[in-house]
């Protein structure tokens, strides 16, 4: 590919990786920390403290918080990744709702385990679980109208866009060769015009029905362990 289609794919892979980070930390990890303090309020004084499942303390900012909030970054980054890879596959219009609830039933059927401790001290249980279901399909959400948006934005144009993308992005440096390796290898795929539109062609197919099917097991999921936390 020539320069400026390098760069272009570099300014992508940025803005996915930065945009992600910041929304994920923000909404996912910031907003996850003010559901547990509102639960913590809702809750009975006894469970101030006490060692959740995860291995936090509720009601207490510890290095295990720290950690969180940057698990919610990498997985903002992960997904947003992902997206990119996947978007041309998508229809344009519903990309956004489509992503917000595909993650929100798949993360909430992740994160909701009726039998953990968690779940069962906790109340009120139905802000829980609409919680739990809302901010990955808020985070979700959010990320690809900002990622959409940036990418109408001229490469590396903007310095202090360009530097909040990278400071961002700064947490997850060891993931860093994954990223270059994935887009290496977009880069190898695009030189060869007919491999690209071939593949292309089966994703547009593959993709949807895919997330379909995995969206309707998740539902189920997601579903079953409501109704036992409730």
């Amino acid at each position: 590919m020539t320069t400026p289609a390098v760069r272009e794919m570099a300014g992508r892979c940025l803005v996915a990786i930065g945009a992600g980070a910041i929304v994920g930390l923000v909404i996912g990890g910031v907003g996850g920390r003010l559901v547990m303090l509102v639960l913590r309020l809702a809750s009975d004084s006894s469970v101030q403290g006490v060692l959740t499942d995860d291995g936090f303390r509720i009601g207490q900012f510890t290095t295990a918080t720290i950690f969180l909030l940057t698990v919610t970054a990498g997985l903002g980054v992960a997904t947003s990744a992902l997206y990119l890879l996947l978007r041309g596959a998508l229809l344009r219009r519903v990309r956004a709702a489509d992503r917000g609830l595909f993650m929100g039933l798949y993360a909430g059927s992740d994160i909701l385990r009726p039998g953990q401790f968690d779940f069962a001290a906790l109340d009120p249980k139905l802000f829980i679980v609409v919680s739990f279901v809302l901010l990955p399909a808020l985070s979700a959400l959010v990320s690809v109208l900002v990622i959409e948006r940036l990418l109408t934005v001229e490469p590396w144009s903007r310095r202090g866009l360009t530097a909040a993308l990278v400071i961002g992005a700064l947490p997850l440096l060891p993931a860093l060769p994954v990223f270059l390796a994935v887009a290496g290898a977009v880069v190898a795929l695009r030189s060869a015009p007919r491999l690209d539109n071939g593949l292309h062609q089966l994703f547009r197919i593959a993709v949807p029905v895919g997330l379909t099917l995995f969206a309707v097991r998740s539902a189920v999921e997601l579903w079953s362990d409501a109704t036992g936390i409730l």
